[in-house]
């Protein structure tokens, strides 16, 4: 048990730097930067400006200017188009669809009377059929006095 104890605190106490006996040195602290590098940054960052500025100003940023100023008209006139052909789709849709139920419709209506004209047709043939079927096998009638 006292072997565990020791090796506990031996171990504390290393991760604790207490066998360590100088602290760790800071790091440095960077020097000032001189004012001749400031300024010469302040100028490089106006050279900077300035090249922008010219680029803009130049033939070649120009025609570059004018060539993304087309492709955001023609990207705006292309969602454009696409827009009113969705439109015109889902109006041609929907015309179709009621179009579809009209025709439906009118050729229900067209069948039905047809069937109607069918079926009475062949009932009053059915009526006629049934009625000489019945004349046939009915049996004969009795004669009549007097009718011979």
């Amino acid at each position: 048990m006292k072997f565990w104890v020791a090796l506990v605190a031996v171990t504390l106490l290393a991760g604790c730097g207490a066998d360590d006996p100088s602290p760790t040195p800071k790091p440095p602290a960077p020097p000032a930067l001189p004012s001749k590098v400031w300024g010469l940054l302040g100028a490089l960052e106006e050279v900077a400006k300035n090249a922008t500025e010219r680029l803009r100003e130049s033939p070649l940023g120009q025609r570059l200017q004018n060539a993304l100023r087309e492709l955001r008209e023609l990207r705006d006139e292309a969602r454009g188009r696409v827009a009113e052909y969705g439109a015109e789709a889902r109006a041609l849709l929907e015309l179709s669809a009621a179009d579809l139920r009209a025709r439906g419709a009118a050729f229900a209506r067209k069948l039905r009377k047809r069937l109607n004209r069918d079926s009475e047709e062949l009932r009053r043939r059915w009526d006629g059929g049934a009625a000489a079927i019945r004349a046939l096998w009915a049996p004969p009638e009795p004669p009549r006095d007097g009718e011979d």
